[in-house]
């Protein structure tokens, strides 16, 4: 368990308040969708699940909406009948799950070792945004994942110590500072990474550059400067459950090119002519009304 003394005294998470979530909530969701597969599809929340750091944010968020995120995008009938088994988790101390996630699995190691026990019998995917796309990452390397979608995740968090209490007051613990750069755990790993990178975004690009060597990251470069921002909702349904093998085809001619791609763009080639049009007619009529 870290020591929450390290937030400052303004912010929620040093509250007796996220304390006695993290002690007496699983901070995890397992949805059993009935659909006769194997396939089992973590979604790592990032650091947004509330925001700011402040109580009214992590109420609403956490007590009031028990929130975790890709809950919304992954109730889709196409991706329920995709994955047997999806799983939702949050950090509520927003530290990359530095702290585990609850009182049981108050550490990474112990987190790693119960998704180890969930996805046991299970083909793995992993997805996450920001730092869960870094859990993303770290998990499907881990648990030797079919693939990783991951979503502006960080590859090193060396360079965010000075923002980060946790980060910063364990980075010589080495419990926690052998999980702060991820280079060589995917140059030994098989598991395909995804890489979906908003590529005028610096903090993204900075990040791409400690992996930008390494094979089995496969990078999807899309035409905007916000961090976090890739493909849009509608485009999941069709990249979660596309066939392996044209999937990884069609990103890695995507990477291949070099050239960034709109949304929109993205979509029509994910989804189709024919379904992306149905796509972006519901969403003007959806505006319309």
């Amino acid at each position: 368990m870290i020591d929450v003394s390290v937030f400052q005294k303004d912010d929620i998470r040093s509250t007796d308040l996220v304390l006695s979530v993290f002690r007496s909530v699983d901070n995890y969701k397992i949805i059993d969708t009935g659909a006769e597969n194997a396939r089992c599809l973590l979604c790592f929340a990032g650091n947004l699940i509330y925001y700011p750091n402040e109580e009214n944010a992590f109420r609403k968020s956490i007590l009031e909406e028990d929130r975790f995120e890709y809950e919304n995008i992954t109730s889709d009938k196409k991706i329920r009948n995709h994955f047997g088994r999806i799983i939702y988790f949050r950090d509520v101390y927003k530290q990359w799950y530095m702290s585990g996630l609850n009182k049981d699995y108050d550490s990474l190691d112990k987190f790693l070792s119960l998704l180890a026990e969930l996805t046991k019998g299970y083909e793995v995917y992993t997805m996450g945004n920001s730092a869960g796309g870094f859990m993303a990452m770290l998990a499907g390397c881990y648990l030797h994942a079919k693939c990783v979608y991951s979503f502006s995740g960080q590859f090193d968090l060396w360079h965010v110590l000075d923002a980060e209490p946790v980060l910063s007051a364990y980075k010589e613990d080495e419990s926690f500072h052998k999980y702060y750069n991820l280079q060589s755990l995917l140059e030994e790993s098989q598991t395909v990474v995804y890489y979906f990178q908003p590529a005028q975004c610096k903090i993204d690009v900075k990040q791409y550059a400690y992996v930008q060597d390494i094979k089995n990251v496969i990078r999807i470069p899309f035409a905007t400067d916000q961090h976090g921002a890739s493909i849009n909702s509608a485009s999941y349904k069709y990249v979660l459950t596309m066939a392996d093998c044209k999937k990884d085809k069609l990103f890695r001619k995507i990477a291949s090119k070099g050239k960034m791609v709109s949304h929109v763009s993205f979509m029509f080639m994910a989804a189709g002519v024919i379904k992306a049009s149905m796509e972006v007619i519901k969403k003007s009529i959806g505006k319309s009304k």
